[in-house]
């Protein structure tokens, strides 16, 4: 019985081209607004204003014009508010699923 080949097994199968893409991106800092969650605009006042946005609107919308029934975890800026606080507060918003967040946010960037 003859003997198969070996498969050469190479060091690295993935190297990374561009050493910046292995950096995470930092987050936007806005101006005045210190340290932490409060300096990307996430601090409580937003966590209270999500959570009662979503009670009011519980299901993904993106799920629901397929004709799903679906939670929405996230609350998404319909129009990306680049740091501008005013936008940040202005909206329009909309709930939706951690999938059809995920998608929208990759496809933003």
């Amino acid at each position: 019985m003859a003997k198969k080949p070996r498969i050469k097994m190479l060091k690295n199968p993935m190297p990374i081209l561009d050493s910046s893409c292995a950096k995470p991106l930092p987050a936007r800092k806005l101006k005045g607004y210190g340290d932490g969650t409060n300096a990307t605009g996430y601090g409580y006042r937003w966590q209270q204003f999500r959570k009662r946005h979503l009670m009011e609107h519980p299901l993904c919308v993106h799920c629901q014009a397929e004709g799903r029934v679906v939670v929405a975890t996230e609350l998404d800026h319909v129009t990306p508010h680049r740091g501008n606080m005013v936008a940040f507060w202005a909206g329009p918003f909309q709930g939706l699923c951690k999938s059809h967040h995920s998608i929208k946010t990759a496809t933003e960037e």
